[in-house]
């Protein structure tokens, strides 16, 4: 298809607009197939769908027009709807929307309403008179030595938290909750989306230890796509030797713990920019919560860098939270703008 010049793109407007119109129905409704095939056809024609901080749906024409289109890996070995094409998503990492999330930052919660550490806490069987942070003192007892290995101490701190476990439903139906209600808005306020798609919520239990866990990486080492933006959330307060180690742009090299409070979440580009942690020489126990977001304009649904050697994709999508379908081995669940409720619910 050629581009759209001047004198045409005056004259298809009014039907962008009723296109436009057209999937803010659609999804009114729930029917997110054919807003997805809408919002397609409007990237097709070279039109960007926007929502500002008010929740203002807006649309303006790109520069780059699309060509090829894929479609979503919605549930492993299944396809629904239409992928954004590639030229699309390229445009949309370009934005400074884009260029704002992927800066390191942080944003803060309140503890009381996201009581995170309280369910870890209970399903640990934690006396209310020993610290999360004195976690193996608690658990393990005179058993523990920082010399020996770390790892089988995580294994057994760890195992109250198993995916058939109570408390690892109710973690994630709180994750679920804390993904529409604190970070999808958090991402749009710096890249406008109807649409994100987050990835499992990962509870690591870091006790002392003499050696580190893990060597320094970036998750684009282990097929992530580039789109995809690190959520870093602490049980309690953290810096130095107990925290995690980043770098602040990628190949700065400039490695530094983030410092942060129980209620603050650091935000940083782990597909890039190397992350690790180093021996925990303190005298107490990190746990923590890390998870992944991709915001809908820059989500590829079948990355080559993601398919297994059997070319299938392993990272794929399934409907409904972690909260309700945790099982199944699809990666990613997505939230969506209810502009009923004014506010992002679980798909």
């Amino acid at each position: 298809m050629e581009d759209v010049g001047g004198e045409d793109k005056e004259a298809i407007a009014p039907e962008v607009d009723l296109l436009v119109q057209a999937r803010n129905e659609a999804k009114k409704r729930g029917d997110y197939d054919e807003a997805n095939a809408i919002a397609t056809r409007l990237c097709a024609m070279g039109v960007l769908v926007e929502r500002d901080a008010h929740g203002t749906v807006t649309w303006r024409w790109q520069e780059i027009r699309p060509k090829k289109m894929g479609r979503i890996v919605r549930r492993t070995g299944k396809t629904s709807g239409e992928a954004l094409p590639a030229e699309c998503i390229r445009s949309a990492m370009a934005t400074e929307g884009f260029a704002e999330l992927v800066k390191e930052g942080r944003l803060s919660f309140d503890p009381e309403a996201y009581p995170f550490e309280k369910i870890i806490r209970e399903g640990f069987g934690l006396a209310d008179e020993i610290p999360l942070s004195k976690l193996h003192c608690g658990l393990l007892g005179d058993s523990f030595d920082s010399e020996t290995s770390c790892r089988t101490a995580k294994k057994k701190l760890l195992r109250p938290l198993g995916p058939d476990q109570p408390t690892r439903h109710e973690l994630n139906a709180l994750y679920d909750r804390f993904i529409c209600e604190v970070v999808a808005p958090h991402v749009a306020a710096c890249l406008p989306s109807d649409r994100i798609l987050y990835g499992q919520c990962c509870v690591r239990v870091q006790p002392p230890a003499a050696k580190p866990i893990g060597v320094p990486h970036c998750d684009s080492h282990y097929g992530h796509q580039a789109g995809q933006i690190n959520f870093w959330l602490p049980l309690m307060d953290v810096d130095g030797a107990c925290s995690l180690h980043v770098e602040s742009a990628p190949g700065a090299r400039d490695y530094h713990p983030l410092q942060l409070q129980y209620g603050e979440c650091a935000r940083f580009y782990g597909n890039r920019c190397t992350h690790f942690t180093v021996a925990n020489t303190t005298n107490i126990t990190r746990v923590s919560l890390d998870f992944r977001v991709v915001p809908g304009p820059v989500f590829d649904p079948d990355p080559e860098a993601s398919r297994g050697k059997d070319g299938s994709q392993r990272f794929t999508v399934a409907s409904g939270g972690f909260g309700k379908n945790c099982s199944g081995k699809a990666y990613y669940r997505e939230c969506c703008w209810d502009e009923e409720r004014g506010s992002y619910a679980v798909l």
